[in-house]
């Protein structure tokens, strides 16, 4: 239907589009963003010390931070992660509620989360080619706290 409305040239199966990765095998398509996880991981600054993941963030702990666009830009570029990376996306939403007034403890947060991604780069999500209603659901068995 494309063909006959536009000029269209046919280049081969997708690979690759907008930061996203698509592989396709017997098992499904294959969706991750692993070369934007790399860059993210190499553009970042070192983390101190690790911050315990029960930590409860509002808008007191820690100092402001002095240059408070470095948060945003690495809140922002998790934001597009969350695409192929449901797994994160709870944590960067709790996170870019401080956008406007983020301090170091939000920081060093988000470096915890950083750790998490460099062990696991290409991680995304699969959408398999096996026809089955079958619904799973993972459930963070801490989100009441």
């Amino acid at each position: 239907m494309l063909e006959a409305k536009f000029k269209l040239e046919v280049l081969g199966d997708l690979k690759y589009f907008l930061g996203l990765e698509m592989a396709r095998s017997k098992q499904g398509i294959h969706l991750c963003q692993r070369k934007n996880t790399m860059k993210l991981l190499t553009h970042r600054i070192p983390r101190r010390n690790l911050v315990p993941y029960q930590i409860q963030h509002n808008d007191t702990n820690g100092k402001e931070m002095s240059e408070p666009s470095l948060y945003r830009r690495l809140i922002g570029r998790l934001m597009y992660l969350t695409i192929s990376r449901p797994d994160i996306t709870f944590i960067v939403n709790r996170h870019s509620k401080f956008m406007a007034h983020p301090r170091t403890s939000h920081l060093q947060a988000v470096h915890h989360l950083l750790e998490y991604l460099k062990g696991t780069p290409g991680q995304g999500i699969l959408f398999p080619t096996a026809q089955s209603l079958k619904v799973n659901v993972y459930v963070h068995t801490d989100w009441g706290s």
